[in-house]
């Protein structure tokens, strides 16, 4: 018999849905799309990576680290190839899956479907003006996987830390983002040597700790080598003229609605609390605040990484009530009915 999707995974998609059509909608929005869609048919065409710039008049022929080649080899063979209509489809559905990913994590974790809900509700939100055919989408979804991953660790099974080095390697290709993702690693690690998770034992944190530093050997398989690793770097000099000029780069400002789903998100993580979250997702969730705050690029971060913590939060302030145990039958029919409605929802949208 054909089992019913849970309420939980019916909900990450049903926001996963709107978000695929809220980038179609807004159409090839993102001003670096030209920049990507020719540095990834100069890939293609050339089936090697530059290391030198090829296109600009003023630093022609200089050193170039192109940090994010993969995604946009990924942008040319969709948008280039296949035509805009499959590009906006296809990173529609990348940051839906960010959603999906979460939301089905914190069904096996218990967490109440409302509060599932309205967490993913939230951090849709708070995604909509950022998600359209960029790299950084990529991005958000390595980074969601994670989570997840880091969440589900455990010392029954210490080794699958080790495949934290094929996501970095994939990672390290994908998007510059990688570094914050190391970071996100580095907390889990700081909160396993005081005791806290799951990894905290003897053998279980040996094989964290080797997992851990095996990632950053594993983000120098590039091709620009370990001299890659030197490139987010430049994102911290206060007189790079990207952080002066380019919006996204800048402090959020509240009085503008499209930051609204920030402050939104900003203003139930300060009021739920992170009550029931590990001590390290709640770390991440207030990081992602601060971060936000510094710069609006991050907030997609703080999308990410507040959407379980709220969601958890949520379900500790108002827990699933002991109702009397329904049928079997009736809850597939139940399950199957949120399913549909999700469905007529996303099609009517």
């Amino acid at each position: 018999m054909l089992r019913p999707p849970s309420t939980a995974v019916t909900i990450g998609l049903g926001v996963a849905g709107l978000l695929v059509i809220i980038v179609a909608a807004k159409g090839l929005a993102d001003s670096d799309l030209f920049w990507h869609l020719k540095t990834g048919e100069l890939i293609v065409t050339n089936r090697s990576v530059p290391s030198v710039d090829p296109f600009s008049f003023t630093w022609g022929g200089q050193p170039w680290t192109p940090h994010e080649w993969l995604s946009e080899v990924l942008i040319y063979l969709s948008v280039g190839r296949i035509g805009p209509t499959a590009g906006l489809i296809g990173f529609g559905m990348l940051a839906g899956a960010i959603v999906l990913v979460l939301a089905m994590d914190l069904g096996r974790q218990g967490a109440r479907p409302m509060a599932i809900g309205l967490a993913a509700l939230l951090a849709g939100w708070l995604l909509v003006p950022y998600v359209t055919v960029r790299p950084q989408v990529l991005s958000w979804l390595l980074m969601a996987i994670l989570i997840v991953f880091l969440r589900r660790l455990g010392p029954d099974h210490p080794r699958r830390a080790l495949w934290l080095w094929p996501l970095f390697i994939l990672w390290a290709n994908l998007h510059g983002l990688w570094v914050v993702g190391l970071g996100a690693v580095g907390v889990y690690v700081l909160f396993s040597l005081a005791g806290r998770t799951a990894m905290s034992t003897g053998s279980a944190r040996t094989w964290l700790l080797v997992a851990a530093l095996g990632c950053g050997l594993a983000v120098m398989l590039t091709p620009a080598g370990p001299a890659g690793i030197l490139y987010p770097l430049r994102y911290i000099d206060a007189g790079d003229w990207g952080l002066a000029n380019i919006l996204e780069w800048q402090s959020p400002d509240f009085h503008d609605p499209a930051h609204w789903g920030l402050l939104a998100m900003i203003v139930v993580l300060g009021t739920v609390g992170t009550r029931r979250a590990p001590g390290w997702m709640a770390t991440l969730a207030w990081l992602g605040v601060v971060m936000s705050l510094v710069s609006l690029r991050n907030a997609p971060l703080l999308a990410v990484w507040g959407l379980p913590v709220i969601a958890l939060a949520i379900t500790d302030h108002w827990p699933v009530r002991e109702d009397r145990p329904v049928p079997a039958s009736q809850a597939r029919t139940r399950r199957w009915m949120e399913f549909v409605t999700a469905l007529v929802v996303v099609i009517g949208g």
